[in-house]
């Protein structure tokens, strides 16, 4: 015999079976323990500068770009973006998962401190 043939002979167990299986899911689902959003922090570390009247192509020329030059020198990095605004920048560095926050936010300022000569 066909499955197909046995669900049409006996529905009644079909249906037991199907919301046996469904009870069985939710029940295992609820045991579980899992979160579905687990909380995750990402390595982020932004730096923002200040030049009181410099236009947001000075910001990005003079300051910006020499900032994220030290700043790729670190390892560990996923990305790095930057903007540029009138009298101010934001430079965001995003790292590796596995990077410890704190060991990141003290090379990105060991290397902030390298750049301030050159601005």
């Amino acid at each position: 015999m066909k499955i197909t043939e046995v669900a049409l002979r006996r529905p009644a167990t079909v249906i037991v079976l199907t919301l046996s299986l469904v009870l069985f899911g939710i029940l295992g689902m609820r045991g579980m323990g899992g979160q579905r959003t687990p909380d995750v922090d990402f390595p982020i570390v932004a730096v923002t500068t200040t030049m009181r009247g410099a236009s947001a192509a000075v910001m990005d020329n003079d300051v910006t770009d020499i900032i994220e030059e030290k700043l790729s020198t670190i390892s560990g990095i996923e990305s790095i973006s930057s903007s540029s605004y009138e009298g101010r920048a934001t430079t965001v560095v995003q790292f590796d998962l596995g990077r410890d926050i704190d060991a990141a936010a003290a090379d990105v300022r060991d290397r902030v401190n390298l750049a301030i000569p050159e601005l």
